[in-house]
């Protein structure tokens, strides 16, 4: 449902969305959507053709740092929807436009409090589970990981996301500055 629509309900409806790691969303997009193996009627010749559809220079045999650096240089005004922060969707003058942002990190627990918050009870069925490596190991170096947190400033800040961490918060506030050092080590 489209964000005007969304915002049109009024707050007599209970609206959600689920919000995903930006580092983690953009690995997997790269996986699924540059992939001469992946066999969809959506790709062309290895490529999700939503990209080809919005001319974004995106080919089958690139490497997954180039893939960012493409991704990275397009604003959300002009890229397809799997490219777009996240935030573009669900969040209008610094707040959430719909009632409740669950994670997918945290989808169970986060689907579970959905449904004690509205009163039902429907179990949430796990379809498009697929097995590959953690996010991070994509991102080769620093630059790497500052690139994609700088183009997702507004997911990390609002859904209260870092390169380290899987688990989030949502966060209501206002934007604040934006970071410019994504990567917060476990070893101290």
């Amino acid at each position: 449902m489209s964000s005007s629509k969304i915002i049109r309900l009024g707050k007599d409806w209970t609206t959600f969305s689920f919000v995903r790691n930006p580092w983690s969303r953009l690995a997997s997009t790269f996986r699924q959507k540059v992939n001469e193996d992946f066999a969809s009627k959506k790709m062309v010749n290895g490529v999700y053709k939503g990209f080809r559809d919005y001319g974004i220079p995106i080919h089958s045999n690139m490497k997954f740092e180039e893939f960012c650096e493409v991704v990275c240089d397009i604003p959300d005004s002009k890229t397809d929807k799997h490219l777009r922060s996240q935030s573009s969707f669900v969040i209008r003058n610094g707040a959430p436009i719909v009632s409740f942002i669950g994670k997918v990190e945290t989808m169970e627990r986060d689907w579970k409090s959905l449904m004690d918050m509205v009163g039902l009870d429907f179990k949430l069925a796990h379809l498009n589970h697929t097995c590959h490596q953690h996010y991070s190991s994509y991102f080769t170096d620093k630059s790497l990981i500052n690139l994609v947190g700088d183009r997702y400033a507004e997911d990390v800040h609002y859904f209260n996301y870092d390169f380290s961490t899987d688990e989030v918060i949502f966060q209501t506030d206002t934007l604040g500055p934006v970071m410019d050092d994504y990567w917060h080590s476990t070893d101290t």
